[in-house]
């Protein structure tokens, strides 16, 4: 996606007339279009942005001075709507709470305050999904924070629309990045709107009640296996989702899991190896010590670099070999004690033999 000055200027200053835009908008606005912007690649891939912006009550937003601008009410409900442009810039304001940190009383701001930009990809493309899906990287190399929503085949819900799944990072200057991946879908049987999970700083645990009160997540994911050539449902020990949970071991020791984080981002970022090489390496040593959840991360992250399955494969090879080598190489060990060992029979039975 392209943003055209003219276009952003006209929008945001419609918006500071009316006195809905935040002071800190524009700032991060330009920041989308610095070809330095951390997530270019995401930004490039997306349909569309928005801004979520906060304010004391929707009912009383000038609405038909909005209608006047081009503005396309969307998702209309109590405390929430969305004014579309056809810009692809879009503007969000609620009044009712879309955080955890506001759900559990921890949110103070002056109005209008802008919580999140979102930037929307919409396209379902497998190359558009590796774009998706290699944001928690980018924010490991910024030692960011990152929380994942949805995926697995769970929706994530915005009032009564849904998409595939969400990506929150959440830089220091308190302004959070929303990436959205997957069509919007309107649900016409489910209404709810998943709490925006919290700054992981504030150390709150993930919840999964909707804002509106109603709750819409599936039961605990089963995996299914085939058993004589019956589809059949049964839990893992490893379970998919948990990869996206890896942010939350912060939880119980939130110092030691910093040090951790910091000291991963630095290693992935290149130096004397690109990221890049690095990204191969990784997916190579995840098969050696056989964690499925660096399995998983390190395919997706390895197709996103540009790696082939054959050089994907050929690196298993040699992760493979020096997996086997190492424990070939330790056979030499186990021969020497057996030399040992049948030296000392014989000189035992000599000795017996001498002695007769």
């Amino acid at each position: 996606m392209q943003l055209h000055p003219q276009n952003i200027n006209e929008l945001t200053g419609y918006f500071d007339e009316l006195g809905l835009l935040p002071s800190n908008a524009r700032q991060h606005l330009e920041e989308l279009r610095s070809s330095s912007f951390a997530f270019s690649k995401q930004m490039s891939a997306a349909e569309s942005i928005h801004l979520h912006i906060k304010v004391p009550s929707t009912e009383a937003l000038p609405h038909e001075q909005i209608l006047a601008i081009g503005g396309e009410p969307q998702n209309e409900k109590e405390g929430y709507i969305k004014y579309a442009f056809k810009e692809g810039i879009h503007f969000i304001f609620s009044s009712i709470p879309v955080s955890q940190e506001e759900r559990a009383g921890l949110s103070s701001f002056q109005y209008p305050h802008l919580d999140h930009i979102g930037i929307d990809i919409r396209d379902e493309s497998e190359e558009a999904y590796n774009i998706f899906q290699h944001i928690p990287f980018v924010a490991a190399a910024h030692k960011w924070p990152v929380r994942k929503q949805g995926g697995e085949g769970q929706k994530v819900y915005c009032c009564h629309v849904t998409v595939n799944e969400k990506y929150w990072v959440y830089p220091q200057d308190g302004v959070y990045w929303e990436f959205a991946f997957g069509q919007l879908l309107i649900s016409t049987d489910k209404f709810g709107c998943d709490l925006r999970p919290a700054d992981p700083a504030l150390g709150l645990s993930e919840e999964s009640v909707a804002c509106c009160g109603s709750s819409h997540n599936e039961p605990e994911e089963k995996h299914s296996v085939t058993v004589n050539g019956q589809a059949k449902q049964s839990n893992t020990y490893y379970n998919p989702s948990d990869l996206k949970k890896f942010g939350n071991i912060s939880e119980f020791h939130p110092q030691l899991a910093k040090g951790f984080f910091d000291y991963y981002g630095d290693v992935f970022k290149g130096d004397a190896l690109s990221a890049r090489e690095k990204s191969l390496i990784a997916l190579a040593v995840a098969h050696a010590v056989q964690c499925p959840y660096c399995i998983d991360a390190y395919t997706t992250d390895s197709l996103s670099r540009g790696w082939s399955t054959a050089q994907m494969m050929e690196a298993v090879h040699v992760a493979a070999a020096i997996r086997g080598g190492a424990t070939l190489v330790h056979s030499v060990q186990m021969m020497n004690k057996a030399k040992a060992t049948m030296e000392e029979k014989m000189h035992i039975k000599e000795d017996v033999l001498q002695g007769v």
